[in-house]
């Protein structure tokens, strides 16, 4: 047999080589993408699972003192006048659809003299939210808003409500 000089082309070999190797290139790239598509995937969830959820509460801000009160659906039409008895500040609260004085908050120091004049204000309110240099308490007044027995215990469980909330007093 005899050779030929000029024969073109590739052997069995060198084909099986370069599909070796460009097997090995399409498996490496394909490792790599999904790799990364599932760590994108793996972030993008531990994200969202660690962002806090917008705080959608809504609040009485009593712009005089700095602070808000957190409010529920019962309590969001709440409105507040600030008045002064005994060299005590307090807000007035008002539900205008059913109680013209439905509490009050009141705004004290530890050294404010107590309502009986004998002991302090702190002794009077032992459930009266400190912050920064005041304490914060709740009283309800005394007589019912309504005659209505239904609407009376409506405005009482709104009371009870205002009295847990003052205990969340935040700086405004």
């Amino acid at each position: 047999m005899k050779a030929h000089k000029n024969q073109r082309g590739f052997t069995i070999v060198e084909a099986a080589v370069a599909f070796v190797v460009v097997s090995i290139l399409g498996f490496t790239g394909y490792f790599v993408y999904h790799s990364r598509q599932a760590t994108t995937n793996t972030l993008a969830e531990a994200n969202k699972s660690s962002q806090a959820p917008a705080d959608s509460t809504r609040y009485l801000t009593i712009k005089e003192w700095g602070v808000k009160i957190p409010l529920s659906a019962q309590t969001a039409n709440i409105t507040y006048s600030i008045k002064n008895a005994s060299d005590v500040p307090y807000a007035q609260l008002a539900l205008p659809s059913a109680c013209a004085d439905i509490g009050h908050v009141l705004r004290f120091t530890a050294d404010t003299p107590g309502l009986s004049g004998q002991d302090k204000m702190v002794d009077d309110f032992p459930g009266a939210k400190p912050l920064a240099r005041y304490y914060y308490g709740f009283s309800g007044p005394q007589g019912a808003c309504t005659a209505d027995g239904a609407a009376q215990a409506k405005v009482n469980a709104t009371r009870q409500l205002l009295a847990g909330a003052v205990s969340h007093v935040k700086a405004q």
